[in-house]
This record gives structure tokens, sequence and C-alpha cells, in this order.
């Protein structure tokens, strides 16, 4: 952009909360944030290019400095502390996982979270979008799984470690959730989503107000 009246027009920003002083605006106001440049703006650098639809980036807490990145048709790569990232996939899982290339999709590996105590055993978590074939008919599911690093190979995972903890049918291919988070007791929690929006076929009380479903949950 060639100038802060031409950026704020393409963004329909305001005139309280745009660039340069994006960090000044009523909006987060409290947030402790300094504004990096000369410009006095928030200045973003790539760090990692030709990577497919990436929806999850986060470390594995175990000192390394790396940064774990999924890609949503099933592949996790490694951003070394260096700004290398791998060309060998951490974990391949694409052939199971269940998406399109689709404008909008919303299905696929969705998300990534390392056990707590990952650097003593290297468990870590994915939750990813899968077809099962039940009575002769395919569903749409969500998955959540366990599998665990190579021992002598710390930037890749053993695929045939996959151990599934959780297996639910999704009632549309919208609204699947997808987070993975540890809390401080060391709970995984398990975020599912409200089950889509079509309200005419998948009743609002059904999916979200019943707390009889898992569907109501949002932690396991």
């Amino acid at each position: 952009m060639a100038d802060a009246k031409s950026f704020c027009s393409a963004v329909a920003a305001d005139d309280t909360y745009c660039y340069p002083d994006i960090l000044n605006g009523p909006q987060i106001d409290g947030i402790d944030a300094q504004p990096e440049g000369e410009l006095g703006c928030i200045c973003a650098l790539p760090v990692a290019v030709g990577l497919r639809n990436p929806v999850v980036a986060t470390h594995a807490g175990d000192g390394s400095g790396r940064l774990f990145i999924a890609e949503q048709i099933g592949v996790i790569k490694v951003l070394l502390a260096n700004n290398t990232l791998l060309p060998e996939p951490f974990l391949d899982i694409s052939s199971s996982v269940f998406t399109s290339n689709h404008i909008g999709e919303e299905r696929g590996l969705l998300g990534l979270a390392f056990h707590p105590k990952y650097a003593f055993s290297g468990r870590f978590y994915v939750y990813y979008s899968a077809s099962e074939q039940r009575k002769g008919q395919s569903v749409h599911v969500s998955r959540v799984s366990e599998f665990v690093v190579q021992a002598n190979a710390p930037n890749r995972a053993s695929r045939p470690s996959e151990r599934v903890i959780l297996t639910i049918e999704q009632p549309q291919l919208l609204r699947n959730g997808g987070q993975l988070l540890f809390d401080n007791h060391g709970f995984l929690l398990i975020f599912l989503g409200d089950g889509g929006e079509d309200r005419q076929i998948h009743a609002l009380d059904r999916w979200i107000c019943n707390p009889s479903t898992i569907m109501a949950l949002h932690c396991v």
C-alpha cells in the first residue's frame, strides 16, 4: 500500500483504528504491545513459504524452538528455530483425512496439541475429519488420535503408532471445531463445534443445549 489512506480504504477500517497507529485503537486498549519499524507500525516478516492451508502452528514445549505447522490436507511440517522449513513432514496422514480443494472447505486436519510432558513421552494429539463406512453408507466423523515421535528421529513421527481415542459422527460438513488444548491439570480439551448451521435439520437444543450429547461438551 502506498500510504495509510489507501490501506484503510482497502480494509474498511475507521479512522481511529488503522495503520500505522494500529496499536493505539480503542479496540485493543490494555494490550501490552509495542509497534516496531521506522514508521511505528506492526511489521510482519514471512518465516515459511509454500505451505498449503496451514491451520495450526504450535510448539512442543520441549525447548527445541521448533514450530509444528499443520496443513489442512493432513500434513504436519517442522519449522526449525532458524526458520528452516524441513522438506520431510513430521507426520503425513493425508490418506486418512477427509477434505477437498473447495473454497471454504472446513473439513481436514484441524487440531494439534503436544502432551505437557512431550519431551519425555513423545506423545502428541491430532484432530481430523475422516470418512467411515457404517451400515453401507459413508459417514463424516471427527477423530482424535494419539501419535508418538520416532525414538531416533525427533523430526519424524511414527505413522503406525496412531491410537484413536475419540470418534464422533458430525451432522454436517461445517462448524466441526478442531481446537485441542491441554489445561493446567493435564486434561486434553477437545472442541467439537456446534454441529452445523442447518437448524431445520439439526435442532439447536439437540446439538448444543442438550447436556446428554457429547456435542454439548467442549472438553474431554
